[in-house]
């Protein structure tokens, strides 16, 4: 594996060994100008690698350094996860202007191997190979709901829950909140224009979602908090119900996603 060495002097001493990889995008139309940025001094910002398009692995910050990249951030219990974490950023022109774009498949095998290289020199489990998203899910989007998660758990790295017909909550149990939702209709109250599920099924979520690594309370209430861990969630593990609040998927996938973390 070939890596380019592009110094950046962005970074703060480390107090232990990272276990944690945090995956962005740079969010800027070339990989010369987010390499441009992440070694300028004044932005104070940087990553430990950044991946181009074709597949080049630029070397910024040294792994035994912690990089400004995750910025106010939490995940299963921790917060400040630059000193715990190592950030890759891809290459990829984001979410502005609507130009969110697929990441090419030599940009995903180089990913794919430096994060196995990665591991070859520190213990990082795969419930801590997550996006910016998920540990800041009140300010970042990155990598984005066209980041392929699943391509990378099937050559063991990260998580993904299995598929399958069963139904965790029970076909009659899910059935009847259907039933419930559609009687008590006019009853809920609405959060950007989405009806909110009843507190019980809220606090359930809440519940998983900090099970597996975001940062909610536990207040059986659809706060802004619980509405960005959920947009986060499905990001990563359920794109088809993006946007659409507390549906079924979101419930039925929280479910599966919270056991896998837990094994």
């Amino acid at each position: 594996m070939k890596i380019i060495d592009r110094p950046s002097p962005n970074f703060s001493p480390r107090s232990q060994d990272p276990d944690m990889v945090i995956i962005h995008y740079t969010d800027m139309p070339t990989a010369e100008s987010a390499l441009k940025r992440l070694c300028d001094p004044k932005t104070k910002v940087s990553a430990h690698y950044l991946i181009s398009k074709t597949g080049e692995i630029y070397r910024l910050v040294p792994e035994d350094k912690a990089a400004h990249h995750a910025g106010v951030s939490h995940w299963r219990g921790r917060d400040s996860l630059n000193q715990y974490s190592i950030g890759i950023e891809l290459d990829n022109p984001g979410h502005a202007a609507g130009k969110l774009k697929p990441f090419p498949d030599v940009q995903m095998e180089s990913l794919m191997e430096l994060i196995r290289d990665i591991r070859t020199r520190h213990k990082i489990h795969d419930w801590n190979i997550i996006g910016h998203s998920d540990v800041a899910p009140d300010r970042k989007k990155d990598p984005g709901e066209l980041f392929d998660w699943q391509r990378l758990a099937r050559r063991d790295i990260g998580l993904w829950p299995e598929t399958g017909s069963i139904w965790e909550w029970g076909q009659w149990a899910l059935l009847g909140v259907c039933m419930i939702s559609i009687w008590d209709r006019g009853h809920y109250p609405y959060i950007f224009g989405k009806r909110v599920r009843r507190p019980k099924d809220v606090m359930e979520a809440q519940k998983l979602l900090h099970a597996i690594g975001y940062k909610v309370l536990l207040t059986g209430e659809m706060d802004k908090e619980t509405e960005f861990a959920i947009l986060a969630f499905q990001r990563h593990f359920c794109t088809e119900s993006l946007g659409k609040g507390l549906d079924s998927g979101t419930q039925k996938m929280l479910t599966r996603v919270a056991k896998t973390f837990q094994r």
